[in-house]
């Protein structure tokens, strides 16, 4: 039965926990009898159910049925085109499990809210992204490395990742590799200090005309060449040598891909 909902986009499962109680059949009867309105949906709910909201996100329809104001571990709730399951409830915890937005940039933020609660953002479940091909940028805010599916994304291989400041280690060895580039976002947007890797620097941050890049001799790495893409993951021009000419570029946020003789490093 489920299958068969799911197959005409109604996920009423994320919402019952038993689709064939009361409730659950109540508005499996209407729909199939065609009804789509919302709140006469709504209101075939059992009289425990107190509120009740017909949400339209996409191709996907969701029926959330709050029992009370008592949330449970299992429950889903959406904030910005993002479905979270919570997963602990004191502390309250959640993960993604699903996006259905067609932006090509994303922001995970660290904490969401719903109902009045806060919840730490602290996984990315299995196909959260599978269904977002032309997903480019990925920014996570979490300070410690997300649990995260291998399969969470459609194609990390086309994707851009920023993570806090600091954090790109952890992240990396936590598994967060594969992508198109790793960047710490202070990297990005600090306007003081430089952008240093193990054997690079990237100076000054931000850039005016130029952009300087040394590498650390003792790495035994030579330059090959440095590609610049927009942070949405487009491509722009590529440079050969340590100085970056900045001045063909407008004001903005961009990637560089240091590619050495050795490996890459974005």
């Amino acid at each position: 039965m489920q299958q068969s909902l799911r197959l005409m986009n109604i996920r009423l499962d994320v919402a019952i926990r038993d689709i064939t109680g009361k409730t659950g059949m109540s508005i499996i009867n209407a729909i199939l009898q065609g009804e789509r309105d919302a709140n006469k949906l709504a209101s075939l709910a059992d009289i425990r159910v107190k509120q009740s909201q017909f949400i339209r996100a996409g191709k996907k329809l969701y029926l959330h049925l709050n029992q009370w104001s008592c949330t449970e571990i299992g429950d889903v709730f959406t904030v910005s085109d993002m479905d979270y399951e919570i997963t602990s409830v004191n502390p309250n915890e959640v993960k993604v499990i699903d996006y259905f937005g067609s932006a090509t940039e994303v922001e995970i933020p660290e904490t969401v809210h719903d109902n009045g609660e806060t919840y730490t953002v602290t996984a990315i479940g299995a196909n959260a992204f599978g269904d977002n091909p032309d997903l480019a940028t990925v920014k996570i805010e979490a300070d410690h490395p997300l649990a995260h599916h291998e399969n969470g994304f459609a194609d990390r291989s086309q994707i851009n990742l920023i993570v806090p400041a600091g954090t790109r280690e952890d992240y990396l060895n936590e598994g967060w590799t594969g992508f198109r580039s790793i960047m710490e976002e202070g990297l990005v947007l600090t306007a003081e200090s430089n952008i240093e890797f193990k054997d690079f620097t990237v100076y000054p941050n931000p850039a005016r005309d130029k952009a300087h890049i040394y590498i650390d001799p003792r790495s035994g790495q030579e330059l090959k060449q440095v590609n610049i893409y927009t942070m949405a993951g487009t491509y722009l021009y590529s440079e050969n040598g340590l100085e970056i000419n900045m001045g063909r570029l407008s004001r903005g946020m961009y990637l560089f891909e240091i590619v050495t003789k050795q490996e890459i490093d974005p």
